[in-house]
């Protein structure tokens, strides 16, 4: 329950939320599962402990309305959107490293259940992760799932499915804009050697005394991501530069090899 950022919400939506929990959600009738946890865990009082030493301050503003693009991002982002939970580092108390943009670890990027998780602070135009994405891009990504160059997989799927695609173009827009405000680290924004990338392009186009891997590739990659490993646009996701393919750990571009990743069908792109 990430309600460090929870408690940035302003008053007004705060408000609007308990009004549609109350009189917009349908009841219905279920038991949670009894908490099983062992003990220290199980003892919520020690929240307070946590609290205490980890706990964000508050900073909630009145009201968000009138907000200018950039801030209105900052507020989604940092609180309604909770971004930082699964973005920013965490430390040895599990917390957020940073709950703001007032430290460069804030959505710097990190691991979450296997999947490598990658850094929003996407300011520049070329770069790792989103550095060299257009406002444009950040907007198509979470509100149809895919843009020019990459497509949601592992948990962001469900994320852009079941609540960024319902979001207004203007709040998709605002929150691309603070994003790509926000400085990356210098090695996401390093080039990458252009040699590099030819040579692999020119022994793929020629196959010959190509590696097991490099024909495993051709065989059952080549159709649609091409030997230039760019794909096609809002259809199939460049692997050339993708942060999925660039992580230092392997396992969420194994879990994708092995059992594929289904691209959500949302209002705003429709997959049927």
């Amino acid at each position: 329950m990430p309600y460090p950022s929870y408690h940035k919400i302003a008053d007004d939506d705060m408000h609007a939320l308990y009004a549609y929990f109350m009189h917009g959600v349908t009841p219905v009738s279920y038991k949670p599962e009894e908490t099983a946890l062992s003990f220290p865990f199980s003892q919520r009082w020690g929240m307070m402990f946590w609290n205490l030493v980890f706990d964000a301050p508050s900073n909630s503003p009145k009201s968000a309305v009138g907000l200018a693009d950039i801030q209105r991002g900052e507020y989604l982002v940092e609180g309604l959107g909770h971004c930082g939970s699964c973005h920013t580092p965490r430390g040895l108390g599990m917390q957020e490293t940073a709950y703001d943009s007032s430290s460069s670890a804030y959505l710097s990027g990190g691991e979450l259940n296997g999947w490598s998780v990658p850094s929003l602070r996407g300011k520049g135009t070329s770069g790792a992760g989103i550095v060299g994405w257009s406002q444009q891009d950040i907007v198509d990504y979470l509100g149809k799932g895919r843009n020019r160059v990459a497509a949601v997989g592992g948990e962001m799927t469900s994320v852009v499915e079941h609540s960024m695609s319902y979001m207004t173009d203007s709040d998709l827009n605002a929150i691309a804009a603070y994003l790509k405000s926000l400085q990356p680290a210098a090695a996401a924004v390093a080039p990458k050697p252009a040699s590099a990338a030819e040579q692999t392009i020119a022994k793929l186009t020629a196959g010959k005394d190509l590696s097991l891997g490099e024909r495993l590739y051709i065989d059952n990659c080549g159709a649609c991501h091409f030997v230039t490993g760019k794909g096609g646009p809002m259809v199939f996701p460049e692997l050339d530069g993708a942060s999925i393919a660039l992580s230092k750990s392997p396992t969420g571009l194994i879990h994708t090899i092995l059992a594929g990743a289904a691209t959500p069908s949302t209002h705003a792109h429709r997959r049927f």
